[in-house]
């Protein structure tokens, strides 16, 4: 069991997810041309599959992605009279990928509190849209993510 403390403040939430977008793409930056060097002269298929994982959106904006597509496209295809097997198809992405994300929630974690944090899935998205929008500079001064104390680390001394 790994117990995380997932950032309330809606501000230090942002600055937070902003530094490791910023860590991401700029890891991403300095080791693809190497990476793609490797995999062309040497083979080393590894090496290239790390360095596009750090070009890999967050979760949480591949959901949104997805359903802002899925809409978008599922309304054009009806308001220009398209195939119905289009709409169908982004329909069932949209599930599917829906269900990917409920699925990985062991249901012995299925709560009130779980029902509520998916109620604030919308804002969470938004949240990381805006640090994506603003990672410009993140990586050049510390972002420091403020904890609150728990009970537990009162008790360790922490």
């Amino acid at each position: 069991m790994v117990y995380d403390e997932k950032i309330q403040n809606p501000e230090v939430f942002s600055n937070q997810r902003r530094r490791w977008l910023a860590a991401q793409f700029h890891y991403f930056k300095s080791y693809f041309p190497d990476a793609c060097k490797h995999v062309l002269l040497k083979g080393n298929v590894d090496y290239f599959d790390k360095a596009i994982q750090f070009v890999q959106p967050p979760r949480i904006l591949l959901l949104g992605a997805v359903m802002f597509l899925a809409a978008v496209f599922v309304v054009l295809n009806l308001l220009l009279h398209g195939p119905a097997v289009l709409t169908l198809l982004w329909i069932v992405t949209a599930i599917a990928c829906t269900l990917s994300f409920l699925f990985s929630i062991p249901r012995a974690f299925y709560s009130k509190k779980t029902l509520a944090a998916v109620a604030g899935i919308p804002k969470g998205m938004l949240l990381m849209l805006l640090s994506l929008l603003k990672i410009k500079g993140a990586n050049k001064t510390f972002l420091h993510t403020t904890h609150s104390a728990s009970s537990a680390d009162t008790k360790m001394g922490s």
